[in-house]
């Protein structure tokens, strides 16, 4: 992933599950599971299809499986569910079905209350950054919304001089209140150090002069770091 060392989102996704233990007293890491399946694993979730939850599972409906198997497959959809916005999603039941030679194990989720935003600020407040910014009051905590919106800022600052800000989202006033689950949202940019071109030099050149490839190039010693127009 681009960026993967420069954006800090989900470190805080155990802090929000630290308060929905508090709250609901939900487990999503010790699940009972005692069936087996000789056949079917069927998931039943009202905001993912049948097959996506098998490949996030990484389970095969033809196959065998044993409860650690499809106990592993769970908590994965779990993160996943929580990833898009609603970590309060649970497993609601298990029911095993045997129906002539084959087994089928249903597993039924509640993706429960989504987490929404309830407000959102920036330690960068330069109008060029907020007013094309992605993310809005109410809309739901969706770990690839934030991820983009990360992106957009990390764009800007590489292509203005700070190839090496970062960015950090930081939650806080987590609540459920009257059926509502919000967060507030601050996300704090680092720009680190400016940055200017150095030496341009052109490792390889046999035929021409790296004299005369300097003058015409575009990019010109001293000038500000811009990624974009590098490339």
């Amino acid at each position: 992933m681009r960026y993967s060392n420069q954006i800090s989102i989900f470190g805080w996704l155990k802090k929000v599950n630290s308060v929905i233990l508090t709250i609901c007293c939900i487990s999503t890491t010790s699940i009972a599971i005692n069936v087996n399946s000789e056949g079917r694993v069927i998931f039943h979730c009202e905001i993912i299809s049948q097959t996506e939850c098998l490949s996030i599972a990484s389970l095969n409906s033809d196959l065998e499986h044993d409860s650690n198997t499809i106990e592993k497959g769970i908590e994965s959809l779990l993160l996943h569910l929580a990833s898009l916005g609603y970590p309060l999603a649970n497993v609601d039941s298990i029911v095993k079905a045997d129906i002539s030679v084959q087994d089928f194990v249903n597993v039924y989720f509640s993706v429960g209350i989504p987490l929404r935003i309830n407000s959102l600020s920036y330690s960068d407040n330069g109008s060029d950054l907020t007013t094309s910014k992605l993310l809005r009051k109410s809309d739901v905590v969706s770990k690839n919304i934030i991820e983009d919106e990360a992106f957009r800022l990390l764009d800007h600052y590489a292509d203005n001089g700070f190839p090496f800000a970062s960015v950090t989202v930081n939650p806080s006033n987590i609540a459920l209140e009257n059926n509502k689950f919000s967060t507030d949202l601050n996300i704090v940019s680092n720009r680190d150090n400016y940055t200017r071109i150095g030496t341009v030099k052109f490792p390889g050149a046999v035929y021409t002069s790296e004299k005369l490839l300097r003058k015409e190039s575009r990019i010109r010693r001293g000038s500000t770091y811009s990624r974009s127009y590098i490339n």
